[in-house]
């Protein structure tokens, strides 16, 4: 075989540059390689023999890709193939790779067909190879962004038809992406929600749409879900369309039970009114039944009873929608019967709140399922009512949404049942109570996240346009400039720790599908940021993706939230008022700025300040400032419906004399703003003052109502409680402490006189022949003749003395701090003087007469009960000797029953 050698005019050399190629032919006995000149200028490598061994081509080859290359040839070589092709990088002139497409073939075999000579031909192909990479590494950093997205992503035809959807589609929707590629936009959505077709219109007329709907999820449980679309044109010069999906259903449903709360709250205070307003029970359940319906939205509540003879339990009354369900219903208390298994004869029984959130699935509720159904009732709670320490019925509420009752709204609604317990107990004791790119470019830049792509050095690469919007910087200003410009100083280095901690650990120290941090926006201001992250290969280099998006809305609902809900705590745990008031100050100056707060009550005919709740406001400035309002404004505090609203107190005639005081205080501006009760009438004003001149600030004008609301609310609910608690030790008709007060006072009077050696007095009164007053003239002039003589015996006895009305026309007088019986006697003969005067009532001159029996500590009785007995004793004695006078217990206890049984009057 004749050697072989490429000279400058070979046919090899001259074929192989006309056409860019570089030839090699490879005697493999010698084991000497010849190449073209092209290949000399390609790699800058030149022998004298214009030739290289095998061992030395190979060092200038890529290691990655010899094992491919020496599988080909030595299939080519042993005869298997024809041809031998592979793609192989060699190191360039430069000293960078270049890719070579080459092909060969054996050209001479001996006689036992061993390769002799072989020839290759090898192309430059780094330009293909470099636009293949560019391509890959694009659709890879779509694919990262489309499959680590928190949000699901849907593409679409314009038609509805679905391309593709992410996983975090499928994790919204329950389906499979091919489940979702079957089905389509109509199955997906709630075909009743009419926000979907204007959406969709919407879409059509602009290209884009943002909103929310109603989608059904496979389980077919519908959920509300933020929904983003935009048209874009594939890459098949068509239409197509991208969906941005957000499960917002339980934001949603938190939201209504926040609400939902809330309006408990008002519920429990009117429930309170309602209590001191009501005279019977029966109207006492129909206002709780009509408050709990209009402020929960209950389909129904209903008061049941128990009927003693039948121990069935019939409806007091009942309030919702859904009322006529108690016409068809039977449940008694029986345990032996299923009508009496139901949440509502368990709770009677065992006198505890019982819950069905789940009432058509809940087995006690088996019998009243299918009326129930009819009815569209999903939940049920019962909270049983008590009355003398017995259970005498139920609370009983229906609702259409299943887990309706949660823990906050079964603990507050078993508040108005023990509210209402009380006020029945209260009743009883006739006292009125209460209590109370193509794809990925249109994601890009219509995200309304901000989306970073940086290096492990934290140096931004790419930003989309949304970033603007969340720190103030131009997409373009940031990329090449390190994360730190988007961080405050005090977070730089744990960032920096954070990163390398990853980088050599590569464990995620940090929750990188959401984490909360702090951003810095270009103007210099701080503000909350949720960021989600992960990792990709990108243009060759491996880079952080990050979502990131501004929670100040959110953080800032969550606090007022928060600092709501533990005022609703003051005001339902019966805090003082002015603890309440303060921290409701406290909430409005913390959220709003250069504003400083009072709270007052101002009565205006006397100009008398009941109370005042301020910050650093001094009292005799706020008080001049709103009787100077009043004045200014010809109007009286009661009768203020609307703010008024002083934008600058220095052009403001009307207050020039309150100048100097508001120079001195450093305040500019002020507005007035009454807080409403649930009369006509303001309760009270809150008034705030502004360091500078201005008026009232949207955020401000917002926040107010829900907060005067809540002011109101604190005040109303104090005036009950205060009220109730009156109530418990006061005679109704009379306003003199009762029976309860009398004989605590009374065993305090004694405890005092036992440990001091001193006397206690007992005047037991009772108006001779007052039977006739009621029968003769009516009840209505009988409480008349009362309220006179109880307002005659206060007048008539000494200061230290105090006087009780027992019921009926029983007084009693309780008397200390004297030496001599004879006191006692006076204290008598004037309050027998005083009463026998005419009393004059309408048209009518009522004459009366009062008998009077006294005792005295520890004569006639060592305790209350005895102590009581011999002045009741004596008043008898008394009667028997013809009344209008009065005498001492003589100590004699003989005929005792005959004299109490002879009656009186």
């Amino acid at each position: 075989m004749a050697p072989f050698s490429f000279g400058s005019d070979s046919l090899f050399n001259i074929a192989a540059e006309s056409v860019g190629l570089i030839v090699m032919v490879w005697e493999l006995q010698q084991d000497r390689i010849h190449y073209s000149d092209q290949w000399s200028v390609l790699t800058g490598c030149s022998s004298p023999e214009g030739s290289l061994t095998a061992t030395e081509l190979r060092a200038m080859m890529h290691p990655d890709d010899l094992a491919d290359l020496d599988k080909t040839i030595v299939l080519c070589l042993k005869g298997v193939s024809q041809f031998y092709d592979a793609e192989v990088r060699v190191r360039g002139a430069s000293g960078q790779w270049v890719w070579l497409a080459a092909r060969g073939r054996v050209l001479e075999r001996d006689a036992a067909q061993r390769a002799l000579r072989m020839v290759a031909s090898f192309m430059d192909v780094s330009h293909r190879k470099h636009a293949e990479q560019v391509l890959s590494e694009s659709e890879q950093r779509y694919r990262s962004i489309f499959t680590t997205s928190q949000h699901g992503i849907l593409l679409a035809e314009l038609g509805g038809n679905i391309l593709s959807a992410n996983p975090a589609a499928c994790q919204i929707t329950g389906y499979t992406e091919a489940e979702l590629m079957q089905i389509g936009r109509a199955d997906l959505l709630d075909p009743t929600d009419l926000r979907v077709k204007a959406l969709l219109e919407q879409r059509a007329r602009t290209g884009s749409c943002h909103g929310h709907v109603r989608m059904i999820r496979k389980d077919r449980v519908p959920i509300e879900v933020a929904f983003s679309s935009a048209i874009f044109v594939n890459h098949a010069g068509g239409l197509s369309a991208n969906v941005v999906l957000q499960d917002v259903t339980e934001a949603c449903l938190t939201e209504r039970k926040l609400q939902r709360l809330t309006s408990l709250y008002d519920a429990r205070s009117r429930c309170n009114h309602a209590i001191i307003e009501s005279t019977t029970p029966q109207r006492l359940f129909a206002a709780v039944c009509k408050i709990v319906v209009e402020c929960a939205e209950f389909g129904l509540a209903w008061i049941a009873l128990i009927d003693p003879l039948t121990r069935r339990l019939e409806p007091a009354c009942a309030e919702g929608v859904e009322r006529a369900y108690i016409e068809h219903t039977s449940i008694s208390v029986n345990p032996d019967i299923p009508a009496g298994c139901g949440p509502l004869g368990r709770a009677i029984r065992q006198n505890s709140n019982v819950i069905s959130n789940d009432f058509l699935n809940d087995p006690s509720a088996l019998p009243w399922r299918e009326l129930a159904i009819s009815h569209a009732f999903h939940a049920a709670a019962v909270f049983p009512l008590q009355q003398g320490n017995a259970t005498i019925g139920a609370l009983v509420l229906y609702a259409s949404e299943k887990d309706y009752f949660d823990a906050q709204l079964v603990d507050l609604l078993a508040e108005i049942a023990r509210d209402i317990s009380f006020g029945l107990d209260n009743m009883q004791r006739d006292i009125a109570l209460s209590s109370s790119e193509a794809r990925f470019r249109t994601l890009w830049e219509t995200s309304t996240d901000a989306i970073l792509m940086m290096t492990h050095a934290s140096v931004i690469r790419y930003a989309n346009p949304a970033l603007q919007d969340l720190f103030g910087y131009a997409p373009e200003h940031v990329v090449g400039q390190h994360l730190s410009m988007l961080q405050p100083a005090r977070l730089h280095a744990a960032h920096d720790k954070g990163v390398q901690r990853y980088l050599q650990t590569r464990h995620q120290h940090l929750n990188w599908r959401a984490a909360n941090v702090v951003g810095l926006h270009a103007d210099g201001h701080e503000f909350p940021l949720e960021i989600a992250f992960s990792e990709a290969c990108i243009d060759g280099e491996q880079l952080f993706i990050g979502f990131l998006r501004d929670i100040t809305e959110r953080e800032r609902n969550h606090d007022l939230i928060t600092r709501q809900n533990r005022i609703l705590k003051l005001i339902s745990g019966g805090a003082e008022l002015e603890v309440t008031l303060a921290a409701i100050m406290q909430l409005l100056e913390e959220l709003l700025d250069d504003v400083l707060c009072t709270i007052e009550e101002l009565h205006d005919e006397d100009d008398s300040q009941t109370w005042h709740v301020r910050s650093a406001v001094p009292e005799s400035f706020s008080r001049t400032m709103l009787r100077q309002a009043a004045s200014a404004n010809a109007a009286p505090q009661s009768g203020w419906q609307l703010p008024l609203i002083v934008t600058d107190l220095e052009h403001d005639p009307a207050y020039a004399d309150c100048l100097a005081i508001a120079r001195e205080q450093g305040v500019r501006a002020c507005s007035f703003w009454p807080i409403p009760g649930r009369q006509a009438d303001p309760l009270a004003t809150l008034t705030l003052y502004y360091r500078h001149a201005r008026g009232p600030s949207e955020l401000e004008r917002s926040l107010l109502p829900p907060v005067l609301d809540l002011i109101g609310l604190a005040i109303e609910n104090k005036r009950s409680d205060e009220r109730i608690r009156y109530l418990a030790h006061h005679d109704d008709l009379t306003g003199l402490p009762n029976r309860a007060r009398f004989m605590q006072e009374l065993e305090l009077a004694l405890a005092r006189a036992a440990r001091s050696g001193h006397q206690v007095g007992l005047l037991f009164l009772d108006l001779d022949r007052f039977k006739d007053i009621n029968d003769e003239m009516g009840h209505q002039i009988g409480d008349a003749v009362l309220c006179e003589v109880a307002n005659r015996l206060r007048a008539n006895v000494r200061e230290v003395d105090m006087v009780a009305r027992l019921g009926g026309d029983e007084f009693v007088v309780m008397a200390e701090d004297f030496d001599d019986g004879l006191v006692l006697a006076g204290i008598a003969l004037k309050l027998i003087e005083k009463i026998s005067q005419p009393i004059h009532i309408e048209h009518h001159d009522c004459c009366m007469t009062a008998s009077i029996g006294i005792s005295t500590y520890p004569k006639d009785g060592d305790d209350i009960h005895a102590l009581i007995r011999s002045a009741d004793v004596a008043m008898y004695r008394v009667k028997e000797q013809g009344r209008n006078s009065h005498q001492f217990f003589d100590g004699r206890s003989k005929g005792i029953e005959a004299v109490l049984s002879g009656g009186g009057g």
